[in-house]
This record gives structure tokens, C-alpha cells and sequence, in this order.
């Protein structure tokens, strides 16, 4: 055995010792398996990336922020411009 094996066998053989001296709570065994977060950041979080999601150019949509509304009406004569746009009054 030489000496970085005798070094591993040593620091093992101290934490063994030393979570025998003193055992963990329940909690704290979760805790370290699970890492314990700040609700106020995942909450930050999801607020940021929700406010990313939503788009300034939606038409006031926020549930249909890359659809076009369209009517499904026919278009009337009356309506269409000599440019080839739609008036809004019908």
C-alpha cells in the first residue's frame, strides 16, 4: 500500500468517525440530498422568464401573441382601398 492509498484509507476511515460522532437529523439528510431553494428567487424566476414570453406587438392578445386575428367575413367592395387595403368600418 503505498502512501496515496494510506491518505484515501485515512480521510475515509475519519469521516466515518466523524459521522458517527455526530449523526444527522432527518432534515438535515434531506437537505442534503435535496438542495433547499428560495422560493422568492424561483418565483423571481418565473416571473422574468414569463415577461420574456410575452410580446409588445400581440394586438393586446396575450393568449394569442403569434396569431393574426382575421375576420371571417367576406370583404365588400366598399371596404377595399384603391391601395389594396381593408378600411376598418364596415
Amino acid at each position: 500500500m503505498n502512501s496515496r492509498q494510506r491518505y484515501k484509507l485515512r480521510r475515509k476511515q475519519n469521516r466515518m468517525e466523524a459521522r458517527m460522532l455526530a449523526p444527522r437529523t432527518t432534515e438535515e439528510i434531506w437537505d442534503s440530498i435535496i438542495k433547499p431553494v428560495d422560493e422568492i428567487d424561483v418565483l423571481t424566476q418565473l416571473m422574468i422568464g414569463l415577461k420574456k414570453d410575452i410580446k409588445d406587438d400581440n394586438g393586446g392578445s396575450c393568449c394569442m401573441s403569434d396569431v393574426a386575428l382575421y375576420s371571417t367575413k367576406q370583404r365588400a367592395s366598399n371596404r377595399i382601398l384603391e391601395s389594396g387595403g381593408v378600411t376598418a368600418r364596415g
